[in-house]
């Protein structure tokens, strides 16, 4: 999961709920874990409004792994331009 995302961000439960109501859907990775982790993929945009964010160290570390509820935030998966060679002219 952390392969796809770029930045990491803890939040507490008012946020994660807020961000559930809005209909982002939370990773089933975690679940298995005790105490259970949540974790879910939102806009850059929307992640930098959450009042109680901490930025957190993008590696499977300590600070990562006690978070309880992460927001991550996903590489730009904007699509690219078609290389040069293959444009039409």
């Amino acid at each position: 999961m952390l392969a796809f995302a770029s930045e990491a961000w803890a939040i507490d439960e008012q946020d994660w709920n807020a961000l559930v109501a809005e209909g982002l859907v939370p990773e089933r990775v975690g679940a298995e874990l005790e105490p259970t982790r949540y974790y879910v993929f939102a806009p850059r945009e929307r992640a930098l409004r959450i009042a109680s964010r901490r930025a957190l160290p993008m590696r499977l570390g300590p600070e990562l792994l006690a978070a309880s509820r992460v927001v991550l935030v996903a590489f730009d998966a904007a699509p690219r331009a078609p290389p040069a060679s293959s444009a039409t002219r």
